[in-house]
């Protein structure tokens, strides 16, 4: 019963369209799920003992990963937008919410992770920023 019921929990962290990442307290990748091994382009193999480094990050459009762990680690739970990179050198920007998780006996193991693709809205909200500056010189003119 108890493997049926990891296999199934398993399949649905597999079909989630987020990205979900756990690591130890250092950052070093434990678990990922499809979402991620699909953005990253690699095998769960590849992933997993490497450090969250791996995703990137533009630091002039989001917290690195290394704010995201020390705050995470400071505030027990953390929420920003981050600018990762997949493989090609293409900016993803998603927004994490992450948080600590602990053992039976309320110990910190590690960090969870999870990861919304919000890159189609901020390419939308700066077309329009774009658009509007346009259109107010325009009509200054």
């Amino acid at each position: 019963m108890m493997e049926g019921g990891l296999k199934f929990q398993a399949n649905v962290l597999d079909q989630i369209q987020d990205k979900i990442t756990a690591t130890d307290l250092a950052g070093n990748i434990t678990y990922v799920n499809k979402a991620v091994a699909n953005m990253l382009k690699k095998d769960f193999s590849k992933i997993v003992n490497q450090n969250v480094t791996i995703f990137g990050a533009n630091p002039l459009r989001g917290a690195t990963q290394e704010q995201l762990i020390h705050n995470t680690l400071k505030y027990g739970e953390w929420r920003s937008e981050v600018a990762n990179l997949d493989p090609d050198g293409n900016e993803i920007i998603v927004d994490v919410r992450t948080s600590i998780f602990t053992d039976s006996q309320n110990k910190p193991m590690g960090l969870i992770g999870i990861s919304t693709d919000i890159t189609k809205q901020k390419q939308a909200e700066i077309a329009l920023k774009e658009s509007e500056s346009k259109y107010r010189i325009l009509i200054e003119t």
